[in-house]
């Protein structure tokens, strides 16, 4: 049988910077330092925002999941499997 995955974590997209992955709560925190303003996006089932430097953030979360659960049972998938990035031992 067949799991979705799911990333339980969002991603900044700097302007010519390399990114870095960030937990759902320290995407709301850079939001809310910044005074940017957090926007659903309800084909994607994310969360985005824009900093006042460009930097983009997009993250999911329970609601998020919500929706990904929703769409496993409509495609008859076993389940979800969420992954976390940082969240292993670092690999050779």
């Amino acid at each position: 049988r067949l799991d979705l995955g799911v990333a339980g974590y969002g991603y900044t997209w700097p302007r010519g910077r390399t990114g870095r992955s960030v937990s759902v709560f320290a995407a709301r925190r850079l939001v809310a330092q910044d005074h940017a303003t957090a926007r659903w996006h309800p084909t994607y089932a994310e969360w985005s925002a824009r900093l006042s430097d460009g930097t983009v953030l997009w993250w999911s979360d329970g609601r998020s999941w919500a929706r990904r659960v929703a769409l496993a049972g409509n495609l008859g998938l076993h389940g979800l499997a969420l992954w976390r990035l940082g969240s292993t031992d670092r690999l050779p």
